[in-house]
């Protein structure tokens, strides 16, 4: 296995032997720490006073499960399906002393209180069942969380472009050369993304938000890197050369061309969470936060070449508000609340389905 995905000479027929692994990973009581600084920096600068944000999310039990099938001789295409099933994930923010807003995230932490099936509570119910870390606040837990990658990729093995004697060369030549090849011509590779979870009860303040933000940034958007401010001088004179980019190697003009490199990728990406109720955290010693419920929501993706579609479903969405202020009947606005010993309690309801292309 490591010969065939570590040779780069051309593949050879009397060398391959089929064979099909199942491969399967478990694990108990796991910690996946996420940085979510903005920019994707991390300070390496002293241990004790970084200052780096991390998102926990530690999960009870995890089983990952994939097949690596080899049974057919240089395949037009190949297919990998890989399952990974969580169950009992607990989210927290952890965040060092010397960020501006740790003293006012601990202070609303420390005075928070929440709806909960079993009655107000003050923590969620995973937070005795995982080790206590060090400036960590908890966020959110999900039940059952189930992640379904499907993987369709087209074999592109070493082959060597000045053998135009081979068939297979020549069919990789008439796909086009530099000047007139498109990605068009060539079928996408395929990524289906599944993530299924639920119930999802959450906990929701605003660095929370900012942070899930930045970790989508800094999982697919761009890199901020250092440039010298005499870089643009310093290149027109030829004393540096900035390589950045690695596909510059790939499209040398003094390399031959390989269109297989340049193959068009196809994403559908689909996320169902079932059951959420999210808490708006505030600072109280009397009255609950307020707490919102929707039974479904769905969000898919799909981006290819040529497009980028995107359809949101949410089922309606009920917030609860409640205010211990008492407010005479008269003034009460009707079908709006409901009055019962001395409280208020504001129903909203919103139910959206849109989809955009």
């Amino acid at each position: 296995l490591i010969n065939d995905w570590s040779s780069s000479l051309p593949p050879d027929i009397y060398s391959f032997a089929p064979f099909i692994y199942n491969i399967t990973l478990r694990g108990d009581h796991i910690e996946l720490l996420v940085p979510c600084n903005q920019g994707n920096w991390l300070d390496c600068s002293n241990v004790k006073t970084a200052e780096n944000n991390y998102l926990s999310l530690c999960a009870k039990t995890l089983a990952l499960t994939f097949p690596l099938a080899f049974y057919e001789f240089c395949p037009k295409n190949a297919s990998i399906d890989l399952t990974v099933e969580v169950s009992d994930v607990l989210a927290r923010l952890v965040i060092p002393r010397n960020n501006r807003m740790y003293y006012v995230v601990e202070g609303i932490d420390t005075h928070k209180q929440f709806y909960t099936p079993d009655g107000i509570k003050s923590q969620l119910s995973l937070s005795d069942v995982f080790d206590k870390r060090d400036n960590c606040f908890e966020c959110g837990e999900v039940a059952h969380m189930k992640i379904l990658v499907q993987i369709l990729l087209h074999s592109s093995p070493p082959i060597d472009l000045n053998r135009t004697d081979l068939q297979y060369v020549q069919h990789v030549k008439s796909i086009g050369n530099r000047q007139t090849f498109h990605p068009n011509k060539l079928e996408y590779d395929i990524f289906n993304i599944e993530l299924d979870m639920g119930p999802v009860n959450l906990l929701l303040h605003g660095l929370f938000l900012k942070n899930l933000w930045w970790v989508k940034d800094n999982l697919f958007g761009w890199n901020q890197v250092y440039h010298d401010i005499h870089e643009p001088e310093l290149i027109r004179q030829n004393k540096i050369m900035v390589n950045d980019d690695p596909l510059l190697d790939i499209i040398d003009a003094n390399q031959p061309f390989d269109p297989r490199y340049f193959r068009p990728l196809m994403v559908t990406l689909r996320v169902a969470l079932h059951n959420i109720t999210a808490h708006l955290l505030h600072h109280t010693d009397l009255e609950p936060c307020p707490i919102g419920f929707c039974e479904r929501l769905c969000v898919e993706m799909t981006t290819n070449l040529d497009e980028t579609k995107l359809q949101v479903l949410f089922l309606p969405v009920n917030i609860y508000v409640e205010d211990t202020i008492v407010v005479s009947f008269r003034e009460l606005v009707a079908d709006c609340y409901f009055y019962e010993n001395s409280h208020e309690f504001i129903l909203f309801n919103i139910s959206v389905c849109w989809g955009a292309e």
